[in-house]
């Protein structure tokens, strides 16, 4: 089904459908998209911004580059935690789900697109990978006793995990360094191969990070599936 998506492109951010991601807004025109989306309650996608061809030149004659979302994205509710004093707003977004976008409708003041759910794979069998979701769980228990600080906040991160979908996600998102891979987890639509991904790629003890020569592989891997599939 069709819906319209406004979307927030970020450089260098992969956001996942299952999971919470804080983020400071400064440009006037993605606050009001924030706000539009409030106001009308739908949600807001967030997707790796890739540089486009065009650019502008800015008030003191500096060329700047102008970003393209990239077309497989995570949207969710945004909510306003703090607005501040330059107009500036700080804001949670919860993921919801995940989209592939079409074509834009609305330029300005902000990007609103066509989209189309781009959910997983719908399948009757059984989780058979077990023992690598095992691994994965175990690995986030250790990452989140040793990256949240506060205990009261790292208790109630904790007991808001109630899914391998959210452990994938959150492993994905915040371990997984490489972009280019974050953005292949996040377009993989079989949840049993991101476990076998992200167990094939992490390695190691704390802090746990991906194994460069793997993830290498990954992207080759899947530059090749992406000729065959443009070739047939």
């Amino acid at each position: 089904m069709k819906f319209k998506l406004p979307v927030l492109p970020l450089p260098n951010v992969v956001f996942f459908p299952h999971t919470n991601l804080p983020v400071h807004i400064i440009e006037p025109f993605y606050v009001q998209l924030v706000e539009h989306c409030l106001k009308n309650e739908c949600p807001m996608g967030i997707s790796l911004a890739i540089p486009s061809f065009r650019g502008k030149i800015d008030k003191n004659g500096i060329f700047k580059s102008t970003y393209i979302p990239m077309e497989v994205c995570a949207y969710g509710e945004p909510y306003i935690m703090e607005r501040l004093p330059d107009d500036s707003i700080k804001i949670l977004i919860k993921g919801t789900g995940r989209a592939k976008i079409k074509n834009i409708v609305q330029n300005i003041p902000f990007p609103i697109f066509e989209a189309v759910d781009y959910p997983d794979q719908k399948t009757d069998a059984k989780f058979t990978n077990e023992l690598g979701m095992k691994r994965l769980q175990s690995m986030f228990r250790r990452w989140i006793e040793v990256g949240i600080l506060d205990s009261v906040e790292r208790e109630m991160f904790a007991q808001s995990i109630d899914s391998i979908h959210q452990v994938v996600d959150y492993l994905s998102m915040l371990v997984i360094k490489d972009i280019e891979v974050k953005q292949i987890l996040l377009e993989t639509t079989s949840i049993e191969e991101r476990v076998h991904s992200l167990n094939m790629l992490l390695v190691g003890s704390l802090p746990h990070k991906e194994n460069d020569h793997r993830a290498k592989i990954l992207k080759q891997f899947e530059n090749l599936e992406n000729i065959v599939v443009n070739g047939q």
